[in-house]
Formats: structure tokens, sequence, C-alpha cells
């Protein structure tokens, strides 16, 4: 049973929104660095014209190319702003899970957040 709870509590931003994000993992990977890519990564995913594993999948590998970047260097970012939290199964798996207009909208959240912390650090 214990092991049940656990896995409930491991997919619960699949059918659940969060109040925050993870701080260390915010801090980490929601950089001013990556506001560019995940912008762009943004439009990239709003202009699907299906939501299907495979179109998210093309849609960060032609963004992560675009900017000249390997997967992770926005996928852990996407990760952190969809999820609240570093862990989670496949990028494309977790995005199709979640759900358009939720990825979406976390995913404009976090932008914000970083967005924010930049504008405060100048």
């Amino acid at each position: 049973a214990e092991t049940l709870v656990q896995m409930a509590e491991s997919c619960r931003y699949c059918y659940e929104d969060f109040d925050e994000i993870d701080g260390a993992a915010a801090k980490k990977h929601l950089r001013p660095v990556v506001l560019e890519p995940l912008e762009n990564l943004l439009e990239r995913l709003r202009s699907l014209d299906a939501w299907t594993e495979e179109r998210i999948t093309q849609a960060l590998e032609s963004c992560a190319a675009a900017f000249g970047l390997k997967l992770g260097k926005i996928g852990q970012p996407l990760r952190v702003a969809v999820t609240g939290g570093p862990v989670s199964p496949p990028l494309d798996v977790t995005l199709a899970l979640v759900g358009r207009s939720r990825s979406l909208a976390r995913l404009e959240r976090a932008i914000g957040l970083i967005r924010s912390r930049s504008d405060a650090s100048s």
C-alpha cells in the first residue's frame, strides 16, 4: 500500500496543479540563460497540430537545434516547469499525460518566474 501512495504522489503533477516549483530545482534550471529557448519552445508547442509524444519530441529537438543546445539544456528546465521538480518520466510522455493546456500554462508560469528574477537582478 505504501508503494501505491508513493506512486500516486510521484505523478500528482499529472492530475493536480501545484502552487510552487521546487526551490532548488528552480534555482538550478530556471535561469535567465534558458529564457529565450523556453520562450521559443513555448511558441513551438503552442503551434503543434497534435499534442502527441512524437510532435512534442520534434518541438523539443528542433528548439534545441535552433539554439545549438543539447536536449537536456532545454529538457530539464521544461521538466521543472511542467512537473514542479527535477524528476519525471521522459518529457514527451510527461507532457502528453499532463495535457496541452496545463503544460503550456505551467511553462508560461516558469517563463514569468525567470523574467521576474532577471528583472530583479538587473
